[in-house]
């Protein structure tokens, strides 16, 4: 698509394209804490897999980057304050990572992390 039908592409096509291709792909409708499946959602759409695995990791499940009801049920059992907070803690690391492996990137770190400390968990 051009940048123009990008531009004026209605909401619900986008809502539809990100529900198909990343929503449902993570079974987001099967995690129990918004906040926690806000901050995945985000970095999934963004890194794709590897927002996955570091979620697995985490909740000490085997990381072949698919969610399934293992998965599912390590995240939802898992106190949800904590989870998030190591979450985004992964999430920053990962970003810092990605710049030492690939230097050119790091004219987009300052963004990735404004966009990921924008996430707080409600008090």
């Amino acid at each position: 698509p051009s940048r123009e039908q990008m531009q004026n592409l209605p909401q619900s096509t986008a809502i539809e394209i990100y529900r198909r291709n990343y929503w449902n792909r993570m079974k987001g409708d099967g995690f129990t804490s918004q906040p926690v499946v806000d901050i995945i959602f985000d970095f999934y759409v963004n890194a794709g897999i590897p927002a996955i695995r570091i979620l697995q990791r985490l909740v000490g499940v085997d990381d072949d980057g698919k969610i399934g009801p293992i998965s599912l049920a390590a995240v939802n059992k898992a106190e949800p304050e904590e989870l998030f907070e190591k979450y985004k803690q992964e999430r920053k690391e990962y970003y810092e990572r990605l710049v030492s492996r690939r230097p050119s990137s790091k004219v987009f770190l300052k963004g990735w992390l404004k966009r990921v400390n924008s996430f707080k968990y409600p008090q």
